[in-house]
């Protein structure tokens, strides 16, 4: 999405922060090497179901050819247990782990950027929140035809949260 588009349908501090969010992401995918990128669309590739078939085809005809071969008294290339397959299918399985858990780290640290940009803002909200509360309880006690009353929820709410308080809390209830 470009910012020229973003500004024409919503308010600037929308646009201000789907740029904001787009450039996190952008960030995050500049710092990434180009041995990432690569990666990624290895797994990309691997992980479609038809990979996964033409594997098991390939290990079976390996041990098919093999075993037929060497019940017909031919000298086979990997003998019964197949230990050739085992060591292939080894390394395979080990460089695709480990594969996966290199893009699935670097996925997990884009997602842990956002969520602290996501507490960051639902913070920022309850503060803008608090201010407009209290803002509206000073204005109700300023205006001359308003009853001046103490109302202790609006006092509560005005009082933006502590962040380690809520945590606490959280912690408590679990």
């Amino acid at each position: 999405m470009d910012s020229a588009a973003d500004t024409s349908v919503s308010s600037p501090h929308v646009a201000e922060t789907v740029a904001s969010i787009s450039g996190l992401r952008q960030q995050h995918e500049e710092r990434g090497v180009k041995d990432q990128k690569g990666l990624r669309c290895l797994v990309a590739v691997v992980t479609r179901p038809g990979v996964l078939t033409l594997f098991v085809s390939l290990a079976m005809s390996w041990a098919l050819i093999n075993g037929i071969g060497e019940a017909l008294g031919h000298n086979v290339v990997d003998p019964a247990p197949f230990f050739w397959l085992d060591t292939a299918l080894a390394v395979m399985s080990i460089s695709l782990t480990i594969t996966i858990l290199s893009v699935q780290r670097r996925d997990d640290e884009l997602s842990a950027l956002r969520e602290q940009l996501y507490l960051e803002l639902a913070l920022l909200g309850e503060q803008k929140s608090a201010k407009i509360i209290q803002l509206l309880e000073e204005l109700r006690s300023d205006l001359p035809f308003v009853p001046d009353r103490h109302d202790e929820e609006a006092s509560y709410m005005a009082r933006p949260s502590d962040p380690t308080e809520v945590m606490d809390a959280i912690e408590q209830s679990q």
